[in-house]
């Protein structure tokens, strides 16, 4: 790839444009070593679907240092980080799309992390929720439903309901013992990865058709997500 850039700037701009870009590229080397090795931090501290948060925060905190030092063209300052802003903004609100309209009369929780991690538990004082919106933008959330009362009436049956929203971001799910996860079929999803460390069934009629005792409790999971991962842990 590198030396298709060359050339073609060889190509077209002759000896002059290459010796003026080399010059370039040897001014900005400094500043492509330390983000790649930023990047190599970050990937190897953070699991899967958990890094890209920082690395937005810090390439947004690089461009606003470049952009102080008047190191930015007026193209990227009048156009391009104006673009960025609306696209991270229309991603974040398009999120709540795959969620439970307010109006709906059931029990629900709402769990969310944004950059930043976060850690919800559902308690077993709140028995009585049905279901759980949780969604990960750009960050990592853990919900811990390990001592979670699962609903026990004829209606609910031990099942809880999971709307998972994932954009470029991680969620784990704690489930304890005796707890099998069927993944709904209308999932929707892109480079979105599914680390599974419990029994995952992925459909109904692989759940209704299995030979093995009946687990007591079922998290049903309704997933949207573009880029990330979410992780099924047990204890």
């Amino acid at each position: 790839m590198l030396a298709v850039v060359v050339g073609t700037v060889w190509l077209l701009g002759g000896p002059e444009a290459l010796r003026s870009g080399a010059r370039v590229a040897l001014v900005l080397a400094p500043y492509f070593l330390m983000a790649f090795a930023a990047v190599l931090i970050v990937r190897s501290a953070l699991p899967k679907g958990a890094a890209l948060g920082p690395l937005v925060l810090l390439a947004g905190g690089g461009l606003w240092a470049l952009a102080g030092q008047g190191g930015l063209s007026d193209v990227w300052q009048s156009r391009v980080a104006p673009l960025a802003v609306i696209a991270l903004g229309t991603l974040i609100a398009l999120s709540r799309s795959g969620g439970v309209a307010d109006d709906v009369v059931i029990p629900i929780r709402r769990y969310g992390s944004l950059f930043v991690p976060a850690h919800a538990k559902l308690l077993p004082a709140e028995d009585g929720v049905r279901r759980i919106v949780v969604r990960a933008i750009f960050g990592s959330l853990r919900v811990d439903l390990s001592e979670a009362v699962f609903p026990q009436d004829e209606e609910a049956r031990g099942v809880l309901y999971a709307d998972v929203t994932v954009l470029f971001g991680r969620v784990e799910f704690v489930l304890g013992d005796d707890c099998a996860v069927v993944v709904d079929q209308q999932i929707q999803t892109f480079g979105t990865s599914l680390a599974e460390r419990v029994p995952v069934f992925r459909n109904y009629a692989a759940y209704d058709n299995q030979t093995s005792p009946t687990p007591n409790r079922r998290l049903v999971i309704s997933l949207v997500g573009a880029g990330g991962a979410v992780a099924l842990d047990p204890v």
